[in-house]
């Protein structure tokens, strides 16, 4: 009776474990929606002394929803958005500790992970706090493109498939961060000139769109633990000769 009574307990409690990767999706579709639809009505926003009198999404980087009418929403957004990701890609990193190499799979999981963290850091330091929030972009954005490339090598041979979608990810996640940053000039961006606006949402997109893939992919893959291990290996072994 005390057997079942745990088994009973117990069982909600890992049915809610499973399900946490997948609030790497939800933060992640989350965040992409408050930019895209506040990018449509936001009327421009003033960083100091400059005021820029409209904004385009094609033009100017996301942050720039963080000022003026859209602020409130966006770095709201930022904050909580950001917190899911954080927590769903750290539940759904958990076996990459035990693929592989130990130490490259924690140090993957923690620059995947690290992403959500740098959202935050971006909602509570505004443009106009251009260091605090230059940080919280390069975690956001650089941290989980280095992290996909070293998560790729540590799943190779656990998940073919998403190593493959990794590698694919970090090395385009590279090439458009340093495409944006070689692109990017503020002038421009507050006269809505370039494309500066429209590659760092690209680039965004690749980074949460493949986080959001790491949460959906451990919901439904097998987790092998060390006692499966132990038992499976157990049952194959060859019977004892026997007397």
């Amino acid at each position: 009776m005390t057997d079942q009574g745990h088994s009973r307990s117990a069982s909600p409690s890992r049915s809610m474990s499973a399900l946490l990767p997948l609030l790497a999706p939800v933060g992640a579709v989350g965040f992409t929606a408050t930019w895209a639809v506040l990018g449509t009505i936001s009327t421009g926003y003033q960083m100091w002394d400059i005021v820029v009198p409209s904004y385009s999404p094609v033009s100017q980087p996301v942050s720039g929803l963080g000022l003026g009418e859209t602020a409130a929403a966006m770095n709201t957004s930022f904050l909580v958005c950001g917190a899911l990701v954080t927590l769903g890609a750290w539940a759904a990193t958990s076996t990459w500790t035990h693929a592989g190499s130990p130490r490259r799979g924690h140090l993957a999981r923690a620059l995947v992970s690290v992403s959500g963290i740098g959202m935050a850091i971006c909602g509570l330091f505004t443009l106009e706090s251009m260091m605090m929030h230059s940080l919280g972009f390069l975690l956001a954005i650089g941290a989980p493109a280095a992290g996909f490339v070293l998560a790729a090598a540590v799943t190779r041979r656990t998940d073919p498939a998403l190593s493959r979608l990794m590698l694919l990810a970090g090395a385009g996640a590279a090439a458009l961060l340093v495409i944006f940053l070689a692109t990017f000039d503020p002038q421009s961006a507050g006269d809505n000139e370039g494309t500066a606006g429209l590659v760092q949402r690209v680039l965004i997109t690749v980074v949460l769109g493949t986080i959001a893939a790491i949460g959906i992919r451990a919901t439904g893959a097998p987790r092998t633990t060390h006692s499966s291990t132990d038992t499976t290996r157990t049952m194959n072994a060859p019977p004892a000769p026997t007397a």
